[in-house]
């Protein structure tokens, strides 16, 4: 408990540390969230929101699903834009003049062509 009331004081939240005293306690067991008792006994409403919390562990908001296939899709994409840029290494250089000697300008235009992708996402 006084590990919660320092946190809470050291981030200005004094004002929610009843809240946070019962969330420590549900934290340190939370198979037994109903029999806690005293000043931190939560109220049913509080009960019925953990168990549901408990039952339906999957039911989160549509924006954040939509945000991690998002996320999803970007990170396919970039990673096809590497492979295809790796294995480009392998013949365009060559192909176009620019192979990678002692050359600053040859090199510099090597790494701006395989940053291409990273700069174009960025």
């Amino acid at each position: 408990m006084s590990r919660a009331e320092t946190f809470a004081q050291e981030k200005g939240l004094t004002e929610y540390i009843p809240v946070l005293r019962k969330g420590a306690l549900v934290a340190q067991n939370p198979a037994e969230y109903e029999h806690i008792d005293g000043d931190e006994k939560l109220t049913d409403e509080e009960k019925e929101i953990l168990k549901k919390e408990v039952e339906h562990k999957w039911r989160l908001p549509w924006k954040l699903y939509l945000t991690i296939i998002t996320c999803s899709i970007g990170a396919a994409v970039q990673g096809w834009d590497q492979t295809g840029t790796n294995g480009a290494n392998i013949f365009f250089p060559k192909w176009y003049g620019i192979v990678a000697d002692e050359s600053v300008r040859n090199s510099l235009l090597l790494g701006l062509v395989n940053a291409g992708p990273y700069i174009g996402s960025a």
